[in-house]
């Protein structure tokens, strides 16, 4: 009697461990799970190196055939911009796409999604650093224009003026592939130590127009 009375208690022992492991790990399994959901439209946004976030809700939205792209650069600190170009949505090829999906497809340049609504979908980058004392070739509302950047590299004044602007006439989508690339990443070709050698450079690209030394 006292033996069945020991293999009961231990039975029931074991059921309450049973219970309470399987409890803890389907508990822990929801959350990897939940986790995993909210991540597909937030982890190309989530805060980990100080970067902004904007708006999350926007990773969902998809793009309209009617709208324009807006590629944007932050000129400050106090969120002044300019457009450095634009385009229709079905010429940029991303008409049905998400927000998500635009982030993954411009990370390469530095944007991430602002917002979109059914008349616009903004891009917005941080502004890159030159080398200092530089003629450098960038965009604006979709015009190359030339600037001059300062001792720190940079392009913009506190204000968020371009510094030294200089407009050439030339749109930046009447370019290659390449060399629109390579103005939005602010590459080496792109910079210029001389006036001179700003004006040889430009040929380059078709760019019909010489600055004044």
């Amino acid at each position: 009697m006292e033996n069945k009375k020991l293999f009961s208690l231990g039975f029931i022992i074991l059921l309450i461990l049973t219970f309470t492991v399987g409890y803890y790990i389907g508990k822990n399994n929801g959350k990897s799970s939940t986790n995993i959901s909210e991540n597909k439209y937030e982890g190309l946004t989530v805060d980990v190196n100080g970067e902004k976030i904007y708006d999350k809700e926007a990773l969902k939205e998809q793009v309209n055939k009617g709208a324009e792209v807006l590629f944007e650069v932050e000129c400050n600190k106090d969120g002044k911009f300019i457009v450095e170009r634009s385009k229709a949505a079905e010429e940029e090829g991303v008409v049905g796409k998400k927000g998500i999906d635009l982030e993954e497809m411009y990370k390469k340049h530095g944007y991430k999604l602002k917002s979109i609504d059914d008349a616009k979908i903004e891009m917005i980058r941080q502004p890159v650093s030159y080398k200092p004392n530089m003629y450098v070739l960038l965009s604006e509302n979709n015009e190359i224009v030339i600037a001059k950047s300062d001792a720190n590299g940079s392009i913009f004044d506190k204000d968020g003026n371009i510094i030294n602007k200089e407009g050439t006439g030339t749109n930046i989508n009447s370019l290659r592939e390449k060399d629109i690339s390579n103005i939005i990443k602010g590459d080496i070709s792109m910079q210029f130590e001389s006036i001179e050698k700003l004006n040889d450079g430009i040929k380059d690209f078709d760019i019909k127009y010489e600055m004044p030394e």
